[in-house]
């Protein structure tokens, strides 16, 4: 059994003059536990002790009465001394009176992870007990530690009764809770205090379908929240997602934001909103939808659509505000409690300076300042972070002139008006530029980078990260390393005061047209950056900026800029395109974007929109955009590109297409290679569609110009063109039946995408190596294996997608090719027929006459069946039945 004294360094630091005192009366009453339960100390380890017991229900007795003597003693320093004990069994080596072995070195580490007040116990020991506990205690397991040192993870378990501290999993040092799935942000520091709140978050999300955490801003709700969902993750088989609302413009940008949250995407015909029912249904998980004060209608919107079609999804929410719909039960967040007000002061005071002395007269003002600014924690950290520059003493002074609506009978009101005393506190801390900068990054809700601030402020870049160092050691800045770059991003709350202070200034407007000259200049980087090396960090800097790029043309569309708009969109297009983000198809109403339908730029546009609603399997809408410009066909790359798409997949033209593309107009190099790769699927529709020699002929040029327009992209370092090139090129090396040679392709293209989350892509790319497995198992069972497994694996990626236009095709031919090979005859017939109701222009696969093989009263009844079924039901089948055939093979079983 070890023990040891919690805090002491900074008990000696703080009390030298009476701890001499206080270490005695701690030994002897830990000594006399000891041996009264029959145990011997063989070492004193600094402020805490190790004795060994002949059977683990003596250390058990030993550590409660420990804790019990301990708690009951009227100590000297403020808050009483606190121990901790852990306990271990192993046999142990005795050398000149100490102990020595791994027995010892576990307890020890088991020692490190256990919070004050509380007894741990091993997993050894726990079994050793079993049932016989002394009398009024018993063991709960709390999860798995990783112990330092040790190769192996922990079970630890935690002694409670007898006036012991309960142990939750989630204060465990070593981190007990399990690590969920979905997607949380990474925690940036640890949560002091919150224990009864955190514990009450985490029962209610297990026994309530909505859970609102709410509280002025500053509470910590976004805090306790993300704790709370590592902590009950465990629960979610599905997993945990977080979806940050600070972002959102408007109530329409919710839906998609959440999709995006929940790695959702649109499926085909269906709103953002219906999307997110979608791809949440038949799930048992936790959304966290956090910041919605701003979005409520929107969120009650949303909130209504899942709970009446997920019965298996809970929901924690916060907000500044209850959200009022069915369900609810509210969780408010009040002022923390002194004594835990303190420890979040120290903590993140000695987190700056921790050489701080705090001393009597120091504590007295931490105590000062906690109570005038009312628990607020997000107040207390801004006082705390001062520790950098003043002492609390001097701190405390100020507070008189600057947090005179602390003083008694206050409201809710007056304490939202007392978080803004608090940052305005801080806020007059600051020079001139860097108040002015602190303000500006207000118009940037997804966060900045260097160069973004410099241009909205009008520094030059070292002017810039000087004042932003300076915001940053004061906690008005985060500042985060993402693979990109370094960004700079301000709390939401702070984020919030900097635009009122903008708008009280009259400065708003004009930041914001600032914001929106920022991201116009970045959007044609990026479009000039199309076919360069630059290409990789043009995608990865869309995705980081969208939230920037969402709300600059959201600003340009209400000033009557939509121009702008369009010219910022352009820059995208083909990024978003490649991700793909739907989100953008919501960005300009249509019938804002008909005014502009002659416009070049307005044209390009809408044409690469209607091209995305084309991959989101959207089609009216896709047709109803491309009819606004149809009539630039000849004078308009986009409009011929996009033409020539829907020509081959809705109408089946390939002749069409070939013309269109063909004649379209190659202003730029990014236009050549665009015709190009665009000549390229339609060869391989030809080839699809109308087999046989002449077909192949001219297919067999544009693949020679594949080849080399994949060496070209090569040579240029363009990872993005190079993936979508090498992606096409694999379904065309499978026309010639080089399967080797699309497997190559396809592995490579997917490796590059994925590496960047080009997703459209990577799936795309899958799909190639799907294509020419089932291709290669049909004369090489061999390969029968590889090719379903594959199959599945892409089919389920899809369905997981709510990709509806690449699920139609795998179910209209790869899928239906590769059952029928194997014998599965009726799958294959339903799931082609199913398929081609949805998209009829797909080439059939299976045999001329399918009767033969079936006969046919059964092709009769399949096809009956197949008129009731949906696309999604169809794949849900085909992935049985592919599961079915890879199962037989990996057998060595007939399929």
């Amino acid at each position: 059994m070890f023990t040891d004294i919690v805090g002491s360094t900074r008990l000696w630091a703080e009390h030298e003059h009476v701890m001499p005192d206080e270490l005695a009366r701690h030994d002897a009453l830990v000594t006399r536990s000891i041996v009264d339960a029959g145990g011997a100390v063989f070492k004193h380890t600094g402020d805490g002790m190790a004795a060994t017991f002949s059977e683990p229900d003596q250390a058990l007795a030993a550590a409660s009465a420990v804790q019990r003597a301990i708690g009951s003693e009227p100590w000297s320093v403020p808050g009483g001394v606190r121990v901790r004990v852990a306990i271990h069994s192993g046999a142990v080596h005795e050398r000149d009176g100490d102990m020595f072995g791994p027995a010892v070195n576990r307890s020890a580490r088991l020692l490190g992870c256990c919070p004050a007040g509380a007894v741990m116990v091993s997993e050894v020991t726990a079994a050793l007990v079993g049932g016989a506990l002394p009398t009024g205690l018993t063991l709960s397991a709390l999860g798995r530690v990783q112990l330092r040192d040790l190769a192996q993870s922990e079970l630890v378990y935690g002694l409670t009764g007898d006036h012991l501290a309960a142990v939750e999993p989630w204060e465990l040092t070593g981190g007990a809770a399990p690590r969920p799935r979905g997607w949380l942000p990474p925690s940036e520091d640890n949560m002091v205090g919150r224990s009864d709140d955190l514990r009450a978050v985490v029962d209610g999300v297990t026994q309530h379908e909505l859970i609102t955490v709410v509280g002025i801003g500053g509470m910590g709700k976004t805090r306790v929240a993300l704790a709370a969902a590592r902590a009950a993750a465990a629960n979610f088989a599905d997993g945990v997602w977080w979806c940050d609302l600070a972002a959102a413009t408007n109530d329409a940008a919710v839906p998609a934001i959440v999709l995006s949250g929940i790695a959702g995407r649109q499926g085909q015909g269906r709103t953002p909103l219906e999307s997110v029912v979608d791809h949440l249904g038949g799930q048992r998980a936790m959304l966290i939808l956090d910041n919605c004060e701003h979005v409520v209608d929107a969120v009650r919107e949303l909130l209504a659509a899942v709970q009446g079609s997920c019965p298996d999804i809970k929901v924690l929410a916060t907000s500044q505000e209850a959200l009022g719909v069915r369900g609810e039960r509210v969780i408010y967040l009040a002022s923390m409690p002194t004594d835990d007000a303190i420890d979040l002061f120290t903590t993140r005071a000695r987190e700056l300076r921790p050489d701080l002395v705090l001393d009597a007269a120091n504590i007295e003002a931490v105590r000062e300042i906690c109570v005038r600014l009312d628990g607020i924690p997000l107040a207390i950290e801004l006082a705390s972070a001062r520790c950098r520059s003043m002492s609390p003493v001097e701190i405390a002074a100020r507070l008189d002139d600057r947090f005179r609506l602390l003083r008694g009978g206050r409201t809710a009101i007056e304490r939202h008006r007392t978080l803004e005393a608090a940052v305005s506190w801080s806020y007059s801390l600051l020079d001139s530029a860097e108040q002015s900068v602190f303000e500006l990054l207000a118009v940037f809700p997804g966060g900045a980078m260097l160069d973004a601030v410099a241009s909205v402020t009008g520094l030059d870049e070292f002017e810039s990260v000087d004042v932003l160092d300076r915001l940053a050691a004061r906690s008005l800045v985060v500042v985060s390393d993402t693979p990109i770059g370094t960004r700079y991003r301000q709390l939401e709350t702070l984020r919030q005061f900097a635009e009122e202070r903008l708008e009280a200034n009259d400065r708003l407007v004009v930041a914001r047209d600032a914001h929106l000259a920022w991201a116009v200049g970045l959007t044609r980087w990026m479009d000039e950056s199309i076919l360069s090396a630059d290409e990789s960090l043009s995608f990865r800097r869309c995705l980081a900026e969208i939230d920037n790029l969402r709300a600059a043309v959201d600003h340009a569309v209400r000033a009557g800029r939509t121009e702008l708009a369009l010219q910022l969109m352009s820059g995208i297009m083909l990024w978003a395109i490649c991700r793909p983000i739907y989100e953008v198809l919501e960005w300009i109403d249509e019938g804002q974007l008909l005014a502009y339908a002659n416009d070049p730029t307005g044209c390009t546009v809408i044409a690469q929109l209607a091209q995305l609603a084309l991959l989101a399997g959207d089609t009216p809408r896709s047709e109803r955009l491309i009819t606004m410009v149809a009539a630039h066909e000849r004078t308009n790359a986009a409009v011929a590109r996009t033409l020539a798409q829907q020509m081959l997949w809705v109408h089946g033209n390939v002749q069409r297409a070939t013309e269109l593309l063909a004649e379209a107009p190659a202003a730029t190099d990014v236009d050549e290679f665009l015709r190009r790769f665009y000549l390229m699927n339609t060869a391989n529709a030809q080839a699809t569609m109308e087999p046989g020699p002449t077909t192949m002929a001219a297919v067999r040029l544009v693949f020679d110009d594949g080849l080399r327009l994949a060496e070209e992209r090569r040579a240029s370092t363009s990872q993005i063109s190079l993936a979508a090139t090498l992606a096409i090129l694999s379904f065309l090396h499978v026309d010639h039946g080089a399967f080797a040679e699309a497997t190559a392709c396809a592995a490579e293209a997917e490796a590059i995408a994925l590496d960047l989350g080009a997703l459209f892509l990577s799936d795309l790319a899958s799909i190639g190596r799907g294509a020419s497995l089932s291709r290669l198992q049909a004369d090489n069972p061999e390969h029968r294996a590889d090719a379903m497994r594959q199959l599945r694996e892409c089919l389920i990626e899809e369905m997981t997608h709510r990709n509806h236009f690449l699920v139609g095709n795998l179910l209209g031919d790869d899928v239906p090719f590769a059952l029928w090979s194997v014998g599965d005859h009726r799958t294959a017939i339903l799931v082609r027929d199913v398929a081609a109701r949805h998209y009829p222009t797909q080439r059939n696969p299976l045999p001329a006459d399918v009767a033969a093989a079936v006969g046919d009263a059964v092709l009769a009844d399949v096809r009956a069946e197949a008129a009731a079924v949906s696309l999604l039901a169809a794949a849900t089948i085909a992935v049985d039945a592919l599961e079915q055939a890879t199962r037989s093979f990996d057998n060595h079983l007939p399929a």
